[in-house]
């Protein structure tokens, strides 16, 4: 069995970042447009500030973490599904919310072994 998982450091706007409302739409319509089927859903927040989403997709998962004092959102994917979907996902999710990704990992699993790009 193959599957995929994405690790992504992003920036976003003071504004967004701190706008727990629109981020969680942001989070959810990206999931639904990319074509990710969500099953549940679990948000924690942290004081004074910051955040936690997890979405449990039919896939696997979805999880960001945001550290407002700095900008920083990170986020990862993990599927045992298409690696396209994921791609969209993350192409959908930074066009929405105006995120600039600065960096990224490609983790293949399922092998015996990591696979890092």
């Amino acid at each position: 069995m193959k599957s995929f998982h994405i690790i992504a450091e992003l920036y976003l706007s003071t504004e967004l970042i701190n706008d727990e409302n629109t981020l969680e739409q942001i989070l959810f319509s990206s999931a639904d447009d990319a074509g990710l089927k969500r099953v549940d859903y679990l948000k924690h927040k942290y004081v004074p500030h910051g955040v936690t989403y997890i979405v449990v997709i039919a896939e696997s998962h979805i999880a960001i973490h945001t550290y407002p004092e700095n900008n920083y959102l990170s986020l990862d994917i993990f599927t045992c599904g298409e690696y396209a979907v994921m791609e969209k996902f993350l192409t959908l999710f930074a066009a929405a919310s105006g995120a600039e990704i600065k960096s990224r990992k490609l983790i293949e699993r399922g092998s015996g072994e990591l696979i890092i790009s």
